[in-house]
């Protein structure tokens, strides 16, 4: 679900594995999406190596054109790619479905469907949906971790694809971060759940393991080979796992206990942090739209790995 930024928006889709994709790891070239068909088609087909995503356009006013759409999607492709390595799996479907006025901009997903409500103005939601798809439905209770993966990796995999600038990833995690802290009351991220600790807590949480991995492992490992573990070992959108099964998995596949240590700390106590003193040892100041790097930052390396996905 993503409600992070925009509290209404113009265009419902939906993505559902066809009948049938289920059971084959899907493997995506880099030769990039390609889209076939032609503009005002009802359905569209968009081709990334041997997968396919088809696209079905329903009647009705949209606030977003049908290429926009298809854009928005190529590009969002492109992110998972480059954060995950491939696709999720083969036979996305995508129904893109008029808005209706009043109805509330919520996205929400439930067994390999994410019903998504994008914002003309905001080519970042497909993408965050698309994340979704690479990770397992979890316990409610533990539904900060999917909307928090979504909200962390979003930036970072579009930064990889060469799609937003390095500036731009750090300025959404400055300012959004904070809105993830624990606040008076907090009795930890399987207890809590407001927006703030559900979206930006989630993220926190993604935020401080990937230091860690990074930190632990001389940056052999990061966040990504973490989930690209999940990933191989059938963990995507179509699948219910409990949390302590994605995290076992994801540490396994690092070779490390970052996921499953941070868990233990941060499921059922406030575990507050300062932000402040981690970005300043990041080597990350903002100032105003702007951001300053310090490269000889304790953490600097880390943070430049973060971004890029390479350690030097």
């Amino acid at each position: 679900m993503d409600v992070r930024r925009s509290a209404w928006a113009g265009v419902f889709l939906v993505l559902a594995a066809q009948a049938g994709a289920g059971c084959r790891a899907a493997r995506s070239d880099s030769a990039g999406p390609r889209v076939e068909g032609r503009a005002g088609d009802v359905r569209r087909v968009v081709r990334f190596g041997a997968e396919t995503v088809q696209v079905v356009f329903a009647p009705g006013p949209r606030q977003t054109s049908d290429e926009r759409v298809l854009a928005d999607l190529t590009d969002g492709l492109r992110a998972l790619q480059a954060y995950f390595g491939r696709l999720p799996f083969d036979g996305l479907e995508v129904v893109v479905v008029p808005y209706e006025r009043g109805r509330s901009g919520v996205s929400g997903q439930s067994g390999g469907s994410v019903r998504y409500v994008p914002d003309a103005s905001d080519d970042w939601v497909l993408t965050h949906e698309l994340v979704h798809t690479a990770f397992p439905n979890l316990p409610s209770r533990n539904h900060w971790l999917e909307e928090g993966l979504a909200t962390y990796v979003e930036p970072i995999a579009r930064h990889r694809a060469g799609q937003v600038s390095e500036d731009h990833v750090w300025l959404d995690l400055v300012r959004g971060l904070p809105a993830g802290l624990p606040r008076p009351g907090d009795q930890g991220l399987d207890r809590t759940h407001t927006w703030g600790r559900t979206y930006w807590g989630g993220a926190l949480f993604c935020f401080l393991a990937d230091i860690e991995l990074r930190r632990s492992s001389a940056g052999r490992m990061g966040l990504e080979h973490a989930l690209r573990g999940v990933l191989a070992a059938g963990g995507d959108a179509r699948v219910s796992w409990s949390i302590e099964r994605a995290l076992e998995v994801g540490d396994a596949a690092t070779g490390t206990r970052v996921l499953g240590e941070h868990y233990a700390a941060m499921r059922a106590d406030p575990y507050p942090i300062d932000l402040d003193d981690l970005f300043r040892d990041l080597g990350v100041r903002v100032r105003g739209r702007r951001v300053d790097y310090d490269d000889d930052a304790p953490l600097a390396s880390v943070r430049r790995a973060i971004t890029s996905g390479d350690m030097p």
